[in-house]
């Protein structure tokens, strides 16, 4: 790319328009580069977590299932674990292997998988009961993860009726 900035074979404006479309794209193969998923889980693996990291890290879990229905961001959740947030998500990777709101939502899906099987809740009471609003996302959310509709969860249920 060097190569074709001083080379160029563009005269005046157009070969300042070509000039800076080409260091724009040396900027652009750079950020690439430094956000790029190996990256990613090279910070991770290299991340040092104490037991105070540790901690804050379980702690903001607790949180977060305490708050299922609302959960705070990731900034706040830093905040009220005493925790910077880069370490909260770096540290979540690395010692539950999630992200903070894939592991929130697996305890969801956990909850509602249970309260449809054994419970006497419908889907929209499954649903407002973990924390969605609106019942269809739930549905997209639940079926995504485990490939059965909430309803057809709920039709496995079986009844007894006592003599």
């Amino acid at each position: 790319m060097i190569n074709d900035i001083l080379f160029s074979h563009f005269y005046g404006e157009l070969n300042s328009i070509f000039i800076q479309s080409k260091v724009l794209e040396i900027i652009f193969l750079e950020f690439q580069n430094l956000f790029s998923d190996e990256n990613l889980i090279s910070s991770v693996n290299s991340l040092k977590l104490d037991e105070k990291d540790i901690y804050a890290i379980k702690k903001a879990k607790e949180i977060l299932i305490q708050n299922m229905k609302n959960p705070p961001s990731i900034i706040e959740l830093a905040k009220k674990a005493k925790i910077n947030d880069f370490k909260l998500k770096a540290g979540f990777k690395k010692v539950f292997n999630k992200t903070p709101y894939g592991l929130l939502l697996d305890y969801k899906m956990s909850i509602a998988r249970k309260l449809l099987t054994t419970g006497d809740m419908n889907v929209n009471e499954v649903s407002k009961y973990i924390g969605y609003k609106y019942s269809q996302n739930f549905s997209t959310a639940f079926s995504k993860k485990f490939g059965i509709l909430p309803k057809d969860v709920m039709k496995t249920k079986k009844y007894y009726i006592l003599p």
